[in-house]
């Protein structure tokens, strides 16, 4: 579990660096920076749920095949790691 976890928490390093990203990467930054200092704190919890909602949607924005890419080769280097 833990070697699962580190090797998603890699590939999604690798993928926020990637240029093909961008407009993900601007979604989830003020999604995060919402949930940190909240502009309209009254509205309660409905800011919380749309912060989250924004977060997962854009993960699926990322397209599969970019995710796969660099999974692929995360763990291709930790298998020339272990060997």
């Amino acid at each position: 579990m833990k070697e699962r976890v580190t090797t998603e928490l890699t590939v999604y390093r690798l993928i926020l660096q990637d240029s093909r990203t961008r407009p993900v990467k601007w979604v989830v930054g003020s999604a995060v920076a919402y949930a940190v200092w909240p502009l309209l704190p009254v509205l309660g919890y409905l800011d919380d749920v749309v912060v989250c909602l924004v977060i997962v949607l854009s993960s699926k924005i990322i397209f599969r095949d970019l995710i796969e890419e660099y999974r692929r080769s995360v763990q291709a280097l930790e298998r020339s790691i272990l060997s």
